[in-house]
């Protein structure tokens, strides 16, 4: 049985995060390119099960929060009340998931027509 939820919208493919000036943030497909002024945010952390790279030392992870928590608009940073950043999807992934989804759909139908007893 397959569903498509209501107000659920689960994007398919691999993804990166690419985070530009003010924190506007663009989820994408992992191949795209990062818009003007953005750079990616997610990185290969493993491959095969092992570390990739040299494990980040604790001062720099701690300088890199400080770094990310200082360019977090006033009103994300708040205690009462703090309203996120939020991120926009790029063209290309907003395409994909829409006909992910219209595919899934068509079959949905086409799956119920073919097995008239069929529970769904």
């Amino acid at each position: 049985m397959r569903k498509l939820p209501t107000g659920k919208v689960t994007a398919p493919g691999a993804k990166q995060v690419f985070r530009g000036p003010a924190f506007s943030d663009t989820l994408a497909l992992r191949e795209e390119t990062a818009p003007p002024g953005a750079g990616p945010l997610l990185r290969r952390m493993t491959a095969d099960g092992r570390r990739v790279g040299a494990p980040r030392i604790l001062a720099s992870a701690r300088t890199a929060r400080e770094s990310d928590v200082a360019a977090l608009p006033a009103s994300a940073r708040r205690i009462a009340d703090p309203l996120p950043p939020t991120a926009t999807w790029s063209d290309r992934l907003v395409r994909l998931t829409d006909g992910t989804r219209r595919r899934i759909k068509a079959g949905l139908h086409g799956a119920d027509a073919a097995s008239p007893g069929r529970c769904g």
